[in-house]
């Protein structure tokens, strides 16, 4: 399907699925039958009356759901959607849905056509986006791009430090990269950040022993 995800409607009424973009017709006619199987997201047919929404989830083919919002997303946002499911113990359509969408979202795209196409309602789907929100609080893209560093613990240890010392504090991820390559890359910021560091450790352990060697006493 060459059509976007949150661009795929449901035509009820002739019991078609459309492009809401070009107008192309994807698949038309569905049937009630055991072939029906094979399309993309659900395993009850679109013409099918009066089921809720609970139910319309519940027969959505997850893994199918998963690989086609895949082929829309780019490496980036691919890395961000496999992070988030990691770290979900139970995927169902609402969070692949919501983790869509927040996605789309952080990158200044808003869309709701997909949840809409599939028949969510907005208070499961907002729901979840808090959820993965929750999540990712404590999540920071500048770890996953020191692991790829051949230096990752020196790397990791200067980024230690830069966030202590407030440098990069409040600032967006790609900001701090920047900021610690500026110091990775140059020999005398390198230098000078390392020799303040273990300056610093010093003097945290030299005030340790003596905190330890006060309480002694008594």
């Amino acid at each position: 399907m060459s059509c976007p995800p949150d661009k795929v409607i449901f035509d009820e009424e002739r019991a078609e699925r459309i492009c809401a973009e070009t107008g192309e017709v994807l698949e038309d006619r569905i049937a009630y039958t055991d072939s029906y199987y094979n399309n993309t997201y659900s395993e009850l047919p679109p013409t099918k009356e009066n089921f809720d929404r609970e139910k319309r989830s519940k027969c959505i083919s997850i893994e199918k759901l998963k690989q086609e919002i895949l082929s829309h997303l780019n490496e980036k946002e691919k890395e961000l959607f496999f992070n988030i499911i990691d770290r979900i113990k139970r995927i169902d359509v609402e969070t692949l849905v919501a983790a869509y969408e927040y996605i789309k979202e952080k990158n200044g795209e808003r869309t709701t056509t997909l949840r809409e196409s599939l028949g969510l309602g907005s208070y499961a789907i907002r729901n979840k986006k808090r959820y993965i929100r929750a999540i990712l609080r404590g999540y920071d893209p500048v770890l996953d791009y020191i692991n790829s560093l051949p230096d990752r613990e020196l790397a990791l240890k200067v980024y230690e430090y830069l966030k202590k010392k407030n440098i990069v504090s409040g600032l967006g991820a790609k900001r701090r990269i920047q900021i610690l390559n500026r110091y990775l890359k140059s020999k005398k910021k390198l230098e000078s950040l390392l020799k303040e560091e273990e300056e610093e450790r010093k003097r945290e352990e030299i005030s340790r022993t003596v905190l330890i060697l006060t309480l002694l006493r008594f």
